[in-house]
């Protein structure tokens, strides 16, 4: 396997349609998670902002992996963490200046890829693009994550550092903050 990073404006249009098909294997149509294509589109297209996708190119491009964040405004995270759907986040994309609300929408690898460094090669790209960002003025307050998952909640937690907020429950599931805007995390990526 030889696996390839695709990010933003670098994702085509197959490629976008493949991450959606992905995330509809895991979420299907009966899921509550489930998310439409046009509610796809309507956060990422045609800016593809916050996309970063893992192909493997001895299997004809295939996209294997994706991890994906959307920035929003304090007032969309504020109805969204008291009692909103993820659904009615809205992408209103980086902004110059330091008030950027990152959520971190999405992440999916194929079993088959899981533990062949397709997660940490995308990590790190995320972790670059921020730091990028950042350089050129646009700078993220806080981050926000939701846990569905054990897993997903020992990533969030081990991996990104990010701390529970009050409606976690014992298995881990519920929604995380970063208070650095990630920092501690793009440290240890890069580091």
């Amino acid at each position: 396997m030889r696996l390839e990073l695709v990010q933003n404006n670098e994702v085509n249009d197959l490629q976008f349609k493949k991450m959606v098909e992905m995330d509809h294997d895991v979420w299907p149509k009966d899921d509550p998670s489930h998310m439409t294509m046009a509610y796809h589109k309507s956060l990422f297209l045609p800016e593809k902002e916050g996309l970063f996708l893992a192909v493997d190119k001895d299997n004809q491009n295939e996209v294997v992996g994706y991890f994906n964040c959307i920035f929003t405004s304090s007032k969309n995270m504020r109805e969204y963490l008291t009692g909103g759907k993820f659904q009615d986040l809205k992408n209103i994309h980086m902004q110059k200046g330091n008030d950027n609300i990152c959520y971190l929408y999405t992440a999916n690898i194929k079993e088959e890829y899981r533990h062949s460094g397709c997660m940490k090669m995308l990590g790190k790209a995320f972790a670059s693009w921020l730091d990028e960002k950042e350089e050129d003025g646009y700078v993220v307050k806080r981050a926000y994550v939701e846990a569905v998952s054990k897993d997903g909640a020992r990533t969030i937690t081990k991996g990104f550092g990010m701390e529970p907020l009050e409606d976690v429950d014992e298995n881990g599931i519920g929604h995380y903050v970063s208070y650095d805007g990630l920092k501690e995390y793009r440290e240890k990526m890069l580091g």
